[in-house]
């Protein structure tokens, strides 16, 4: 009878608990807004610091999840509809930067042809170089290099400022697939250089 009177003592102050913290402000709320104000302050909730902004590096939650917000690739995953929700299909592949592509008939030289009016945000316009430079940086890298060789790269070339020649060491039916993932992101390079090189990611 007494343990059941402590249960009862124990539910009735964790519903009161619950019901009072149900009332408070939350992360969504912001109990100081003001309409008109021009504050552009970005406030994000995550489990761990990250440790890098670097996507050939990235290998934690954090840094993967900001790093999957901040950085867009040559081509990306399409979608499809499962249970009423929008989910990545791996199987079709998009254009993201670039807007088209082709390969030839050795299935090993991919061209590559960049959307027009690209812009990073520091103002740079995204080019070709970009391209061939982000590529250098996964290939050199301690994470992403495993996965630049998985897709059997040789050689990457900026044919003009809008074109890029991906060359394959062979046939390679992942190539596509490992494209869109985000450890294939394109960096503003010169702006990285100006920052005295990844390391400052």
């Amino acid at each position: 009878m007494r343990k059941q009177r402590l249960f009862s003592a124990l539910a009735l102050v964790t519903a009161v608990a619950l019901s009072a913290t149900g009332c408070m402000a939350n992360a969504n709320s912001n109990a100081n807004s003001d309409a008109g104000s021009s504050d552009q302050t970005l406030t994000i909730a995550y489990s761990e610091g990250g440790k890098t902004l670097d996507p050939a590096e990235a290998n934690d939650g954090t840094s993967d999840t900001l790093v999957v917000a901040a950085y867009d690739q040559l081509v990306t995953y399409g979608t499809t509809e499962v249970d009423g929700k929008r989910v990545s299909d791996t199987s079709v592949i998009e254009p993201m930067l670039a807007e088209e592509w082709a390969v030839d008939d050795t299935d090993t030289v991919y061209t590559f042809t960049l959307r027009d009016g690209v812009t990073f945000q520091s103002g740079n316009a995204f080019t070709s170089d970009d391209v061939v430079r982000s590529f250098e940086h996964i290939a050199d890298s301690a994470s992403a290099s495993f996965l630049y060789g998985m897709a059997g790269i040789e050689a990457v070339e900026a044919i003009d400022d809008k074109t890029v020649q991906i060359t394959l060491g062979a046939p390679n039916h992942l190539f596509l697939q490992i494209l869109p993932m985000y450890s294939f992101s394109m960096l503003d390079m010169d702006l990285v250089d100006e920052n005295g090189g990844a390391e400052w990611l």
